[in-house]
């Protein structure tokens, strides 16, 4: 997963539990321009913010970096094929192309 995919589900995240840009950046103590870099996939999140962004939103660091879906369901993304495999339980998948 690249920068502007993680960037995509800390936006949607954001969005999801009601938050504005604006009062994102000043609970991570910064300006909103700068928070907007993390969103925009143009800088990567180091780990501290990683953390409290996913407490913030209520959401997993495997959301965030692509290794699951909004549902839970862990992904294994082979970028050759440009395909997710989600894994239900470890044995059965389902298998989908990327958009």
């Amino acid at each position: 997963m690249n920068k502007k995919e993680i960037g995509n589900r800390l936006k949607q995240a954001r969005k999801n539990a009601g938050f504005t840009q604006k009062q994102v950046a000043e609970k991570l103590g910064m300006v909103q321009p700068s928070y907007i870099k993390y969103e925009d996939g143009r800088i990567e999140l180091d780990y501290h913010k990683m953390i409290y962004l996913c407490k913030l939103y209520k959401v997993s660091s495997d959301y965030i970096l692509g290794l699951e879906d909004e549902y839970g369901n862990k992904l294994d993304y082979k970028e050759n094929y440009n395909e997710y495999f989600i894994y239900n339980d470890g044995t059965h998948y389902i298998k989908y192309k990327k958009n």
